[in-house]
């Protein structure tokens, strides 16, 4: 054997050994690879149409977008399929959309709130700078009840003042107020600048951002309201005094916004609640920032420089805070949002005991660095360097919300229960339908019940058959708790079982059911009838079902046509013509992905009397069973593929 064949071997045989090393992670590559076109994309919208903004929000929701950031009403940040992006700007819902950089020659055409918030989406497609030095103290002292807490403790709580931010979990809107001295009261030594409040706004959404990517699962949205391209202006000059002067500004703030309370926490929280109530949101914080460039050590006269309540209303930070600087804002303002959702600080100079309750959930302090369980990098250590390695430990995570203790997906904070209620009363003019479908919010055993969740839907059944639509009694299912309502057509004689199902913004539900017996009415109708044939596609393992359902005489258009495969789920079949809407109506459904066998295929319809039954087609539908192939080994003259070796562990 030559040398020469020797080494050719050899070459194979590591080649081999690589590929088994790296199978996994080459594996991967290409599945990644091969489906990057359907992957989803983040985007920016920029410019509605005047007065379009809510439209071009309902287009990218009916397109199935994932909003991240609402910069009103100027642009959009979301993340969803790429070619609906496109789909949604060549609409004219937005003057323009990329997932790129905007053009510098855009950027000046631009009206100014469009132009911050493309100046806001480059700062996001950029990674933060890593200190330059040692890594800071977290703020000393920075989280604590509010003040008026007392006042509140024995009274019934007005959850749209003083459960403003909960847990942080869905929609959230932002005031982002800056304030300015006038020099009327104490000299101005500050002075805000179009440059710096630019930064400072893009501090703040990284910092949102930041909580917004460790959670899929918290569904987070933010919508801003400007208070800070327009600096607020106040008689005081707020870095020049202790922070526990911050009644005397943030009064005069609060009032020149037009929110004049004899509280000045108050005060901020009538802000928060208007704020939250224009942009729809579930929960609403204030963030002030402060000036403190000219200041020499960014910090208040009481050496304080960030701080925040526990589960709100406000946060104040500056400028500089104490060294982080402004290009570090956002680790500052990340570590305070945790204060604001419940959590609390874990580094050692605060004295916060690992056994202290906080949050929603009333999740331990386990991760404090004196006496606690776990010793690992968290926001709420404070400091930089957890904000840029993005960590975040677990016990910080509960007390936000972020926990799931059954498992299922769904959060604990929102995993609530439906509880629905119906009664079927038989009356001259029909059968009504009244009751209630209720949310019932997740327990808290530190903080009042509520729940961000609404019950999104309800229908009803007739003796088992298709569910129908059943109309809000108010016109909209949009609240927590909703009143069932609704008249049903004159039952003929007979036993009738209702059934009515809720079900909340999270897909959970609930049914109940409802029985009577009519001894009189309208005589009965006979039932839909359904006439179908099943074609089979054994190479595809799928069926196709086409057929023709005709509603009775006096029953009304058919209104849905469903499938049904074994014992999976009824499916609905959209119309052959797009719409149900005549007593005689075709359709076609094809069923893929079966397996190699006999299945029970079943198909039932609805006319728009809901007391018409349905006569349900049923069909044996037998797939043969394709054997798999097995693919030829894969030879070169370089390399022999050996599946034995390839599959083996390394």
């Amino acid at each position: 054997m030559s040398q020469q064949t020797i080494t050719h071997r050899a070459f194979v045989w590591v080649l081999v050994a690589v590929c088994a090393l790296f199978a996994p992670a080459l594996t991967a590559l290409l599945a990644a690879a091969d489906s990057r076109h359907h992957d989803a994309t983040t985007a920016v919208f920029l410019l509605a149409p005047e007065g379009e903004y809510d439209r071009l929000t309902e287009a990218l929701a009916l397109a199935g977008a994932r909003v991240l950031h609402e910069f009103p009403p100027d642009a959009v940040i979301t993340r969803m399929e790429a070619p609906l992006a496109e789909e949604v700007a060549s609409e004219g819902w937005a003057l323009y959309s990329t997932s790129e950089d905007v053009p510098a020659a855009l950027l000046a055409s631009l009206r100014p709130g469009a132009r911050r918030a493309a100046e806001v989406w480059a700062a996001l497609r950029t990674s933060p700078r890593p200190p330059d030095r040692a890594d800071l103290p977290a703020p000393p002292g920075d989280a604590r009840p509010a003040p008026d807490l007392g006042q509140i403790a024995s009274q019934a709580l007005d959850p749209s003042l003083y459960q403003q931010s909960e847990y942080l979990v869905g929609r959230v809107a932002v005031n982002v107020v800056l304030i300015e001295s006038d020099g009327s009261m104490d000299p101005s030594t500050e002075n805000w600048t179009a440059e710096r409040q630019q930064l400072v706004f893009q501090q703040v959404v990284q910092a949102t951002s930041w909580w917004q990517a460790l959670e899929p699962r918290a569904e987070l949205q933010f919508v801003y309201q400007d208070h800070w391209s327009k600096p607020v202006r106040v008689s005081y000059e707020p870095i020049a005094r202790p922070h526990y002067e911050d009644r005397l500004w943030i009064s005069q703030a609060m009032e020149r916004l037009g929110f004049k309370h004899s509280s000045y926490i108050t005060a901020v929280r009538l802000l928060n609640r208007a704020t939250r109530e224009r942009y729809n949101a579930d929960w609403v914080f204030t963030i002030f920032v402060v000036d403190s460039l000219n200041d020499f050590d960014n910090r208040f006269a009481d050496y304080y420089f960030a701080y925040a309540y526990i589960h709100g209303p406000y946060m104040v930070v500056t400028y500089g805070n104490n060294g982080y600087g402004p290009e570090h804002m956002a680790a500052v303002v990340a570590h305070e949002m945790g204060h604001l959702f419940g959590a609390l600080d874990e580094y050692a100079a605060a004295n916060v005991p690992a056994t202290a309750q906080s949050g929603y959930l009333g999740v331990e302090n386990g991760n404090a660095e004196v006496g606690g369980v776990t010793d690992m990098g968290c926001i709420m250590r404070g400091g930089i360097t957890p904000y840029l390695l993005q960590q975040l430990c677990p016990f910080t995570a509960g007390q936000v919300g972020w926990r799931d203790l059954d498992g299922d997906g769904v959060l604990d904070p929102v995993d609530t229960t439906v509880q629905v209620q119906a009664d079927a009363s038989v009356g001259r003019e029909g059968v009504r339908l009244s009751g209630s479908a209720v949310d019932v919010p997740y327990p808290s055993p530190l903080r009042p019940p509520f729940s961000i969740n609404r019950i999104s839907e309800a229908v009803y059944r007739v003796n088992g058959g298709v569910w129908r639509p059943l109309p809000p009694a108010d016109g909209a299912y949009d609240s927590g708790d909703e009143v069932l309502d609704h008249l049903l057509p004159p039952a003929p004689p007979g036993s009738w079982t209702i059934d009515v199902r809720a079900e909340n913004t999270q897909s959970i539900r609930a049914t109940t059911s409802s029985s009577f017996h009519g001894d009189s009415g309208p005589d009965p109708l006979p039932d839909v009838a359904i006439e179908a044939a099943v074609s089979v596609a054994d190479r595809e393992a799928q069926a196709t079902v086409t057929g023709v359902a005709t509603a009775p005489e006096g029953a009304g258009p058919v209104v849905a046509v469903e499938w049904r495969l074994d014992e999976g789920p009824w499916v609905g079949v959209p119309a052959a013509d797009g719409e149900f809407d005549s007593p005689v109506e075709e359709f076609t459904a094809t069923l893929a992905g079966l397996s190699g066998a006999t299945h029970a295929l079943r198909v039932r319809a609805a006319a728009q009397n809901p007391w018409v039954g349905c006569r349900e087609w049923q069909q044996a539908v037998t797939i043969a069973a394709v054997p798999e192939e097995t693919p030829p080994p894969v030879t070169s003259d370089f390399f022999v593929y050996m599946p034995v070796l390839a599959s083996a562990s390394p």
